[in-house]
């Protein structure tokens, strides 16, 4: 026998005896444009957040490529308050914006995502402006609705850049 075949039958039989199997790794795309659905995990509202605060989504179901799971269910998502308005007086309504901004695959790879989720409180400035004529304090006074984006809030986001993804698996004996 040689020496080299003796150094493999040696590590098939160390592989065997303790349990270790191969490791296959595949690598699969996840291309930009594809949906990912996400549910926002707080309450959002423009009188609580400020411009800047991290915003944090689970992602709803799965993202597979035919039997593949490339993004898994539950998996965090972030998104960003990048505009925000509160309530003012003369009725005016207050406003969010909040940019989506990556969540992360199987293997750890961070995904951009694309997306932007926008809510307006009620304008109160129609009905402040015709009893304003009446009332002047009311008018001065009358602050219209906040903004708010409520816990559990689906949305669909969507891959921003083509990215690849490693997948492992170990064989079925």
């Amino acid at each position: 026998m040689t020496r080299k075949f003796s150094i493999r039958i040696f590590m098939t039989f160390l592989a065997v005896f303790l349990g270790l199997q191969p490791v296959f790794t595949k690598n699969c795309l996840i291309e930009t444009g594809t949906k990912v659905r996400l549910k926002l995990t707080e309450k959002v509202a423009s009188n609580i957040n400020q411009e800047g605060d991290e915003v944090t989504f689970a992602v709803f179901d799965d993202v597979t490529e035919g039997d593949n799971i490339l993004i898994k269910a539950g998996s965090t998502a972030i998104g960003v308050v990048s505009k925000i308005k509160t309530k003012d007086f003369f009725g005016k309504e207050g406003s969010i914006i909040i940019d989506i901004s990556s969540t992360k695959s199987v293997d750890g790879t961070k995904i951009p995502l694309s997306g932007q989720i926008e809510d307006y409180g009620t304008s109160r400035s129609t009905v402040t402006g015709i009893i304003g004529i009446v009332i002047l304090p009311y008018v001065i006074f009358s602050k219209g609705n906040d903004a708010s984006i409520p816990e559990g809030y689906v949305y669909t986001a969507r891959v921003a850049k083509d990215m690849n993804i490693n997948l492992t698996s170990k064989p079925a004996l």
